[in-house]
């Protein structure tokens, strides 16, 4: 369906990334270039960002509950799911990192890269309360 569609409506698709389990198709004069490292449109790195945002308050949030509920019989269902919120966000992050021209790329280090250091050592002191648990 992709290949004929391309064939079909060259002019409608050459300005789109069409996206398919991750691997791209880009136009390039007439051609499509597969390419497994999809480079994001402004409004789709938004988009990202603004869900990265959500989700990193998120697990921040989620951190602090297991943190709070250390002496309790609840610390363990906490502290699972504040590290699967946290590895999640982190692997967003670096996906997001994946797909970024330099540019991009930079900006987003800059931007990101202190608050992802900090949700790593949150998770490694949810990693040492469990310890000690």
């Amino acid at each position: 369906f992709l290949l004929a569609a391309m064939k079909a409506f060259p002019r409608m698709v050459s300005n789109l990334l069409l996206l398919r389990a991750r691997t791209c198709y880009i136009p390039i004069s007439r051609r499509w270039l597969r390419s497994t490292r999809c480079l994001l449109s402004a409004d789709d790195l938004n988009s990202k960002l603004a869900d990265l945002t959500e989700k990193f308050a998120e697990a921040r949030m989620e951190i602090q509950d297991a943190l709070d509920s250390k002496e309790t019989v609840y610390f363990n269902e906490d502290a699972e799911i504040a590290m699967e919120v946290a590895n999640s966000v982190l692997s967003d992050y670096s996906g997001l990192l994946e797909t970024a021209d330099e540019t991009e790329k930079s900006r987003l280090k800059s931007e990101w890269g202190m608050r992802m250091e900090q949700l790593k050592q949150e998770v490694a002191l949810l990693e040492d309360a469990d310890d000690h648990h």
